[in-house]
Parts: C-alpha cells; structure tokens; sequence
C-alpha cells in the first residue's frame, strides 16, 4: 500500500472526493490510555479550548473575545 503523497504548492485544488480520497489512505493508530484525574482534565480543556477557537475562526474573530 502506498502512502499517500502531498500535493504541491501550485496543484490545482482538489474537489472535495479527491480530498477525501486523499485524507482516508492514512493509517489510523489506536492507543490505550488511561489518564489520571489530572490529565483528563487537562485534556479536557485543551480539546474544548481548540473547539472554541475552531468556531470563532469559522465566525471571523479570534476566540479571545468570550
């Protein structure tokens, strides 16, 4: 199975089944992981802190403001 290949700076876009094609060749590693307290709760906020910055980018603002 081969890898797959990034396309070049000046390629033309991708429509979104090339995408998709492109996206699904990669392997998926499943890792057991049984955090502590401590380290679910910070994982926690990280992954809420990365959903509310994704969110405001979409919207146009930085995250910042609440």
């Amino acid at each position: 199975r081969r890898l797959p290949v990034t396309p070049p700076p000046d390629a033309e876009p991708r429509c979104h089944e090339q995408r998709l094609a492109y996206h699904s060749r990669f392997v998926t590693v499943r890792t057991l992981m049984t955090p502590g307290h401590h380290q679910e709760t910070t994982a926690l906020l990280q992954v809420s802190r990365a959903c509310h910055l994704a969110e405001a980018a979409l919207r146009g603002g930085t995250g910042a403001e609440g």
